[in-house]
């Protein structure tokens, strides 16, 4: 059987992954720093997932055709030799085939970093839903803090407009 190359282990792409798993989480003295950066992270995590997709097709594609090939040197072998071989029997014959581990293992790898992939793309989703909570929260606050101000405002003027008509009200307590 004619060797296949099995997929690199190592991402192709500059994401560095740790640096994006470091900078997931965020500090609120940084929140402006974070959403800036946030789009940045998302595109690093979507060229890494396809890397992945296309590490995993390649693995599938590669574990495919050696098992193929493998099946074709079954068949082959025992049609040279007359022995009647059943679909079941190349089955079993392929699943224990050792060669053909290397090809299962590569493609599980590519399987597990490509799942991987999606939880990285929405861990950085995650951080973009958090931050515009807190940035929806800041500005809900802001506003309650010019409304607080703004009553409080109105309610000085009609003190002093109170004050101002009832002078003994001046010295009543609040």
């Amino acid at each position: 059987m004619k060797h296949i190359k099995t997929i690199p282990a190592s991402s192709q792409t500059d994401v560095d992954i740790e640096s994006l798993l470091r900078r997931i989480d965020f500090s609120p003295e940084d929140i402006i720093q974070a959403t800036a950066e946030n789009t940045r992270m998302f595109m690093q995590a979507v060229d890494y997932r396809m890397e992945q997709v296309k590490l995993r097709n390649v693995a599938k594609m590669r574990q495919e055709e050696a098992e193929a090939a493998a099946e074709l040197l079954l068949r082959k072998e025992a049609r040279d030799t007359g022995e009647k071989l059943t679909e079941n029997h190349i089955k079993t014959l392929l699943l224990t085939d050792s060669n053909l581990n290397t090809y299962r293992e590569t493609r599980n790898t590519a399987d597990e970093r490509e799942e991987y992939s999606k939880l990285l793309i929405d861990m950085v989703r995650m951080r973009r839903d958090c931050l515009q909570i807190i940035q929806g929260m800041a500005m809900t606050e802001g506003s309650l803090r010019r409304a607080a101000e703004s009553a409080g405002a109105e309610l000085s003027k009609m003190r002093s407009k109170i004050q101002a008509r009832y002078p003994g009200a001046a010295t009543s307590k609040r």
